[in-house]
């Protein structure tokens, strides 16, 4: 099975070669449609391998923010361990990467469910990859954070941090997740200065680990600057969004649905300020832009129309403001 993974990724790394395209620089995106391409066509009969392969592309599509292309993926190698020929430790990897789609989707209550069962395959399985469980679990402590359910999220995210930092080392990316997640949720219970510390440390690892410009990094700090809104010192939150947009655009441009999040974040901490004439060109220039383009998700536009209602409000245009 590993012997034939690697054979479909070499396979499209390949195209990624000067004379396959002619000279001309090949994308990121580019290279995950022709690994799309190939697991649709390759290997119907080696269902393992197929589910493999889909669903380590569709956990790129989700870095990238192309999640309707992820969920077909996922739904191809669902539907591929069906077979008996699949071990558990395949269907749990599935089963995880679907999960950390809903949970991008807001679906919580079947992200946990999926996670957990991800967490059950790998018990039995025998093969039981720290990374993949320990993904498991912060798709768990997410979903319950995002549930209100912060009791239990704490116990999971305590005992996360204690199997990672043993089984992968405390200056694990699984760790400094886990630091962020910790920090999100003394954040919500107004434990500031825990959650600073958690959310420091996390950012400290993933610096060391991928340097500053780093898509982890920039999480942490948007992260980071939602604590110091929360704590109502704007002057730090504003700090700590602005250098992970900065990340944004170097990394992945304008126009990625992870950075017109962020956008949007700083643009309701101008508006917390009183700058509401500063904010409102701002949002229409990207709904204009971002409306029918499918870049944004519409939980995400919904938040945008929302803010330029909110501005136009405040500005006096009520008919403007009902309508957004």
């Amino acid at each position: 099975r590993a012997e034939a993974v690697r054979r479909i990724l070499v396979g499209v790394f390949e195209q990624a070669a000067p004379d396959a395209h002619e000279g001309q620089p090949i994308t990121a995106l580019q290279l995950l449609e022709h690994g799309q391409r190939q697991v649709e066509r390759a290997i119907a009969a080696e269902p393992a391998v197929e589910a493999d392969v889909a669903t380590l592309i569709a956990e790129l599509y989700v870095q990238v923010g192309v999640f309707d292309r992820a969920e077909t993926l996922l739904a191809r190698a669902l539907e591929a361990t069906a077979d008996p020929r699949v071990p558990d430790d395949v269907k749990a990897r599935v089963l995880i990467g679907i999960a950390t789609v809903e949970d991008e989707r807001s679906a919580h209550e079947d992200a946990m469910a999926h996670a957990r069962q991800g967490i059950e395959l790998l018990a039995r399985s025998g093969r039981v990859g720290a990374q993949t469980l320990a993904k498991a679990h912060y798709v768990v402590a997410h979903s319950l954070i995002s549930l209100g359910r912060r009791d239990e999220a704490e116990q999971v995210l305590l005992a996360s941090l204690q199997r990672d930092t043993a089984a992968l080392g405390a200056s694990s990316d699984a760790v400094a997740d886990t630091n962020v997640q910790l920090g999100n949720l003394y954040a919500a219970e107004e434990r500031f200065e825990e959650s600073e510390r958690a959310f420091r440390q996390a950012i400290a690892t993933l610096t060391a680990n991928h340097g500053e410009d780093s898509y982890h990094v920039a999480h942490a700090l948007n992260e980071l600057s939602n604590m110091f809104y929360d704590k109502n010192d704007f002057a730090a939150a504003e700090d700590a969004l602005r250098q992970s947009l900065q990340i944004r655009l170097r990394m992945v441009g304008p126009d990625h649905r992870d950075t017109l999040i962020v956008r949007h974040n700083l643009l309701n901490l101008v508006e917390a300020e009183g700058r509401v004439a500063e904010a409102l060109p701002e949002r229409l220039e990207v709904v204009a832009r971002h409306e029918s383009s499918g870049k944004l998700h519409p939980r995400d536009l919904g938040a945008y129309f929302l803010g330029i209602g909110l501005d136009q409000f405040e500005l006096g245009d009520f008919a403007a403001a009902e309508a957004s």
